[in-house]
């Protein structure tokens, strides 16, 4: 019963979508990403109760529940939007590295069936123009070792002049590859021009829909390497990635590498960052400031020993475990101040017994202080 009151809270609360969130934001949780509602509302009183939840079993699968379904959604959401770019359809979506491999088996089907019928016999003089011209601004040995480069790859991918379309997919990778080199530290901007330029001359082999199609493809495809390399940084979760790890995959020399697609992951990173799983340790003021706690009628420094029965007294005790869910969601002082109260007259030694006995605390007289909320 206490997983729907805090996945609904985060439900419910998403609908609503916090009118001064940023656009990625929002796009987010309209994705159907589903944090906790203490991440969502951005709410230290929320965030602390539900990390509460989280240092006591068997309370603490409730949250790890919550945390999981937080990052999942999230991967799905990332997943979605690379294969959107991509112009593939995905109905089902699974987190980490099953749905960025599934994504990636789309996307390399997709290139095969848009470039199976392609065949070049001869590649016309414009374009072979484009091409030896590319490199005319590059100076002394950064000259010759494009050409050499752009040679090589004629003589392998070129047969007699002519190309079909699996030998056009293995060129423009190997043009990929050279303008990455080129990405790097150690990398030469002018040498990375020149192959774009060839690149892009060999592009226009294609018929105009079919070369439309195949940038399609090129963009979610380059999307989707960039959520790879946060599910490799993922190893631990079968690639379920947060979005630090996106961050990072970025910030990577594999994610320098994939251009534009990079503002696609942290765009993505950022917004999921201010969603998931950030976490409160420290009391919210009301309870750990001296006017907040007199306010509530007990300690600063006993708030922590009272709340802590309270929480493990959530594991078997249904009801007040909601009313304590609402009164921090409404920060409520009354509400709260009364449901520690009780805890700590009923609750605090039950805390210390097995699940089954806590079960018998005094429902009671506890239905009688919840019905004065």
């Amino acid at each position: 019963a206490l997983a729907p009151t805090i996945q609904g809270a985060g439900s419910l609360v998403s609908r609503l979508s916090r009118p001064r969130a940023s656009q990625p934001l929002k796009d987010l949780v309209q994705g159907g990403v589903n944090p906790t509602a203490g991440n969502l509302l951005d709410s230290s009183w929320l965030r602390f109760g539900e990390n509460t939840l989280r240092q006591f079993p068997p309370l603490n699968t409730v949250m790890m529940r919550a945390d999981k379904e937080a990052l999942e959604s999230f991967n799905r959401f990332a997943i979605r939007e690379a294969a959107k770019a991509g112009g593939i359809r995905m109905p089902v979506i699974s987190p980490g590295n099953k749905g960025v491999g599934a994504l990636e088996k789309q996307l390399q089907n997709a290139f095969t069936d848009t470039l199976k019928d392609v065949n070049i016999p001869k590649v016309p003089g414009p374009i072979k123009l484009r091409v030896k011209s590319a490199t005319a601004g590059l100076l002394g040995s950064a000259k010759k070792e494009a050409r050499n480069e752009i040679k090589a790859l004629q003589k392998e991918y070129l047969k007699n002049g002519s190309i079909d379309g699996p030998r056009y997919q293995e060129l423009d990778q190997a043009l990929s590859s050279l303008i990455k080199k080129e990405s790097g530290p150690q990398g030469d901007r002018n040498k990375r021009k020149a192959y774009r330029a060839v690149q892009k001359a060999y592009s226009e082999l294609l018929p105009v829909r079919k070369r439309k199609r195949y940038e399609e493809i090129k963009r979610g495809f380059a999307k989707m390497m960039v959520l790879n390399n946060a599910a490799r940084k993922a190893k631990a979760d079968k690639g379920v990635f947060t979005p630090t790890q996106l961050l990072l995959a970025i910030d990577s020399s594999d994610g320098r590498a994939l251009g534009s697609a990079r503002a696609f992951g942290q765009k993505t990173a950022e917004a999921g960052k201010d969603l998931i799983p950030r976490r409160e340790t420290a009391m919210p003021n009301l309870l750990a400031t001296g006017a907040g706690a007199a306010g509530l009628g007990i300690g600063g420094t006993a708030a922590i020993p009272i709340v802590a029965p309270a929480m493990a007294a959530l594991a078997a005790n249904t009801k007040l475990g909601n009313a304590f869910i609402r009164a921090v969601i409404k920060q409520n002082p009354g509400a709260i101040r009364k449901i520690l109260a009780f805890v700590s007259k009923e609750g605090a030694q039950a805390a210390a017994l097995p699940a089954a006995r806590q079960a018998n605390v005094n429902i009671q007289e506890w239905d009688k202080v919840n019905g004065s909320q």
